[in-house]
């Protein structure tokens, strides 16, 4: 699956000394894709088609000749979805990532235990002009400097590098993200507390997005336990939860906070500040499974 910058990534990635020219560079080009879309049908249909959440058989109208430029509901589509990516590209500053540069896979774990510390193994199909898989068409990424992260990223320490190496025995394994079996603690849990039960990482072998140096450290994540009734749930008690959690959700709250202090803050995502956000950032995050909630006092310097 295609991967996306997004605003939270580069800020963590611009205080990493990644030059802002980089971000720079690949919104450029993902502006010029989306203005080819208005002159060209080929372009238009690659655009369309980055969208498959209808049912409309996007592949065939095109090969019949339909044009997305002049025919009217296509057209009509094609509008909407430019003014999508431009607002979010406005608002989000969601930057597509050439899927020669990043993916997002599902983790896995290393059940041949091959994989030391600090290494992974990733084996990604090659796409055609549709966004498809094409059969028996993967390449390997063998001995070279990775960057992994975990979406929602806060923290310096959400965004991971890795070093990608080939091992054999995993070649089985296309489009996901094997991750060692060994080390003191599971890397996946090291960006954002994540873990290995359907989560979506994204990968990234473009160097000039890799920050240069060394991983910062990781959060440490508490897993908060929820408070048990004394009676059998009933529904009252889910019409009473279900209640508080629409009054009491805060979280988008707390990541713009968290984000305005990482703007703000002489010392940045570095801040204590910025730690205790991002740490009250997670506990949100699981408000809907556990009921617990932070509170979102306030920040003053």
């Amino acid at each position: 699956r295609s991967v996306w910058l997004n605003r939270p990534l580069i800020n963590i990635l611009n205080q990493q000394w990644v030059p802002a020219s980089v971000f720079y560079e690949i919104f450029t080009a993902s502006t010029a894709l989306i203005m080819k879309a208005l002159l060209f049908d080929k372009d238009a249909f690659n655009l369309v088609s980055v969208y498959r959440n209808s049912n409309l058989p996007y592949q065939r109208l095109f090969q019949a000749g339909f044009s997305f430029l002049r025919e009217p509901f296509l057209q009509r589509i094609l509008k909407y979805l430019l003014f999508y990516r431009l607002n979010e590209l406005k608002c989000r500053a969601r930057i597509a990532v050439p899927e020669s540069n990043g993916r997002m896979a599902f983790g896995v774990i290393d059940e041949t235990h091959q994989l030391n510390c600090g290494e992974i193994f990733f084996q990604y199909s090659k796409l055609d002009s549709s966004g498809n898989p094409i059969p028996d068409r993967t390449i390997i990424l063998e001995n070279q400097e990775v960057m992994v992260t975990k979406f929602p990223c806060l923290s310096l320490g959400d965004v991971r590098k890795f070093r990608a190496v080939n091992v054999p025995s995993l070649m089985h394994i296309k489009d996901c993200l094997v991750f060692p079996a060994k080390g003191p603690r599971p890397h996946t849990d090291e960006m954002g507390g994540s873990d290995l039960d359907g989560d979506e990482y994204a990968i990234f072998w473009e160097t000039k997005l890799i920050f240069p140096g060394e991983n910062y450290r990781p959060m440490d994540f508490v897993n908060h336990t929820p408070d048990e009734l004394n009676h059998d749930i009933n529904l009252d008690d889910i019409v009473t939860f279900y209640c508080d959690y629409l009054l009491e959700n805060n979280i988008g709250q707390v990541a713009n906070c968290h984000l305005m202090y990482s703007d703000f803050h002489p010392k940045g995502l570095r801040s204590i500040e910025c730690d205790e956000l991002a740490r009250k950032y997670s506990i949100s995050l699981d408000f809907q499974k556990n009921g617990i909630n932070s509170q979102l006092e306030k920040y003053v310097w």
